[in-house]
């Protein structure tokens, strides 16, 4: 009998170490994934800002070369 609650006991609390282990896994993987996760949305947010700098920039550009055009031809 004593044999027998041994084991149950044993048991028990080998259980018991895998599921604190298993919680701090989790616990762990949660902080990883919000880092991941504020990570993606840094990275879209400067995509869409340096999209929006570029448009800007080539808007920029296009209207410059009008006028360079525009000044060629009056200098003719």
């Amino acid at each position: 009998m004593n044999e027998m609650l041994n084991y149950v006991f044993k048991s028990m609390k080998t259980t018991e170490r895998a599921l604190a282990k298993l919680e701090k896994t989790m616990r762990r993987q949660v902080r990883s994934n919000r880092r991941l996760k504020l990570i993606a949305i840094t990275g879209v947010a400067y995509a869409l800002w340096a999209e929006t700098v570029r448009r800007e920039q080539q808007e920029e550009i296009e209207r410059l070369s009008g006028e360079v055009e525009e000044l060629k031809r009056k200098g003719e």
